[in-house]
Order: C-alpha cells, then sequence, then structure tokens
C-alpha cells in the first residue's frame, strides 16, 4: 500500500511511505502466527520508470506457510517545472493588446500544461500565445507558470511592462482672425503625460 496514493497518472509528488499487509486468505485459514513485514519510504525523485520497494521480515500463518515477497512501485517527481517567457511587449509601449509566447522545461515526469495570470490575477489554465486586448494605461504583470504530470506547479516567470499614453498635439493663434497679408503667432503645445 503507497501512502498518499499516486495521482491517475501514477505519479506522487511528495515522500511516500510503502507498508505491506500480512494477511491469511485462502479458501482454509490457520490465521497469522507472525507477523513483522516491513516497508520502506521513497523521499527522492525516482526514474522515470519508477522505483521498487520489497517487502521485508516475514509473514507466516498457523499452518507454517509463508508468505512470498511482494513489492510496490513508486514514481517520485519532488521537482517544480519551470517556465519561461520567450517573446512579449516592451518594457514600456503605446501597444494595448500584448500576447506572450512561453515555454516549460520537466525533466521527470513531463509538463502537463501551463496556468496563467494577468495583474495578479488568480492563475488560470493557458496556451501559449497568451494574448490580451484593451489594456488600460499604466503597469501591468504577466505570470505564467508551468504544470508537470506529478501535480508540481513551478516557480511563474514574469514579465513587467507599462502602456503608454498617446501624447497630443494642440495648436492656438495669436489672432482670432488673419487679414490677408498679416502676420500672426501660431503655438503647437506637444502634450505627453508619459514624460
Amino acid at each position: 500500500e503507497l501512502s498518499p496514493m499516486p495521482n491517475a497518472a501514477g505519479w506522487n509528488n511528495s515522500n511516500v511511505t510503502v507498508s505491506f499487509t500480512c494477511a491469511d486468505i485462502g479458501s482454509v485459514q490457520s490465521g497469522i502466527a507472525s507477523n513483522n513485514l516491513t516497508g520502506g519510504t521513497v523521499t527522492v525523485d525516482t526514474p522515470f520508470a519508477g522505483t521498487t520497494v520489497s517487502s521485508g521480515g516475514s509473514c507466516f500463518d498457523s499452518a507454517g506457510n509463508s508468505a512470498p515477497q511482494t513489492s510496490g512501485l513508486v514514481k517520485l517527481d519532488k521537482t517544480p517545472p519551470t517556465a519561461n517567457i520567450t517573446n512579449g511587449p516592451p518594457a514600456a509601449s503605446q501597444n494595448r493588446d500584448p500576447s506572450f509566447s512561453f515555454n516549460g522545461i520537466d525533466a521527470l515526469s513531463g509538463l502537463n500544461g501551463f496556468e496563467c495570470s494577468l495583474d495578479n490575477a488568480p492563475f488560470a489554465a493557458c496556451s501559449a500565445p497568451a494574448s490580451y486586448t484593451n489594456l488600460g494605461v499604466g503597469p501591468h504583470n504577466f505570470r505564467v507558470r508551468a504544470l508537470d504530470v506529478a501535480g508540481n506547479a513551478g516557480l511563474p516567470a514574469i514579465s513587467n511592462f507599462t502602456i503608454l499614453s498617446t501624447p497630443t498635439i494642440s495648436k492656438s493663434f495669436g489672432a482670432s482672425s488673419i487679414l490677408v497679408g498679416e502676420n500672426t503667432t501660431v503655438t503647437l503645445t506637444l502634450s505627453n503625460s508619459n514624460a
């Protein structure tokens, strides 16, 4: 018996205790006379194929029959995967529709998807590229983390970026009307709230 039990894919992501039960299950039962079975604990990542833990000790019934040695297979992956942002907006731009490309690496149980978050919202399942539209002017952050088959979630990769407002130009004339041949002053004003 494994504790905790593995997930549906057969993997654990925390230390696993393997224990064995001594039972007299034949059609004619004399009862258990001696039970000193021992198991084991797996605390480090196993190979992809898993690690076999065999029973130790012995199990005898009152008729002198001994139980054969048995074993349990443990597949343990405690190492979180890594996510990398491979493309995204520059640190500052006027683009209000950013898109992010990313990938991930998991060396053992394998990748099992990604979760994204914009502006510290709760993480939600996503795939690359992750695209957003009509974001507001100001600072933003994008986070993505990788998940593996064992159920580990990696630390997020983060992109911080700022959306700039569009500069405006206004003009004013020195006089409300200008006669032919006269001169007047024209003032152009550039307004840039990002400065």
